[in-house]
């Protein structure tokens, strides 16, 4: 089962729900929290920019989402996910067994295309 963090908030272009590090750049960026806050923020946000790929040729419509085995990065996605929640920021866990046509792959994440007819 693959899975993703998301916010209430829509894609423009998927039609999704966007994914847990948009609502996480734009708390931290905001001026709603204090700095110890934002570095409790910016610590797992940099440590996936570390360790992720965000590849820039895939589709806008592409939804990203972590493999089953990817265990640490998981488990740090909901550490992030904590803070948010501490801000009021709702969060919902998506699992989905086939979110479409795979355009990128890599041993943490995939991107797809989601399916028309498949809601996840």
């Amino acid at each position: 089962m693959y899975f993703r963090l998301v916010i209430s908030a829509r894609h423009p272009d998927s039609h999704r729900y966007q994914g847990i590090f948009v609502a996480a750049y734009a708390l931290a960026r905001s001026d709603d929290i204090e700095e110890y806050e934002r570095d409790r923020i910016y610590e797992p946000l940099e440590w996936f920019g570390e360790h992720l790929i965000a590849p820039i040729w895939v589709s806008d419509r592409a939804i990203f989402w972590f493999r089953p085995d990817a265990r640490e990065c998981v488990r740090r996605v909901w550490d992030l996910a904590v803070e948010l929640k501490g801000h009021g920021r709702p969060i919902r866990a998506l699992h989905c067994p086939n979110p479409g046509r795979i355009e990128y792959e890599d041993e943490h994440q995939i991107a797809a295309i989601p399916h028309r007819h498949v809601r996840c």
